[in-house]
């Protein structure tokens, strides 16, 4: 048996709205903003899991 493929042209990836781009400074602005939330969310979820495991031994 013999397979055939379709051989499909790649697509190429379009900005849907190439007049708004984003500098390189709002970008690192962003990426820290992003890193500050998740360290913050990072300490209450580990607190979380500390208080879960606590009553988890008490029953």
């Amino acid at each position: 048996m013999t397979e055939t493929t379709s051989q499909k042209p790649a697509r190429r990836r379009v900005r849907i709205f190439p007049e708004i781009t984003i500098s390189p400074e709002e970008l690192a602005k962003r990426k820290a903003e992003n890193e500050e939330f998740y360290q913050r969310c990072w300490i209450i979820f580990e607190h979380l899991v500390a208080k879960e495991s606590y009553f988890l031994k008490l029953n």
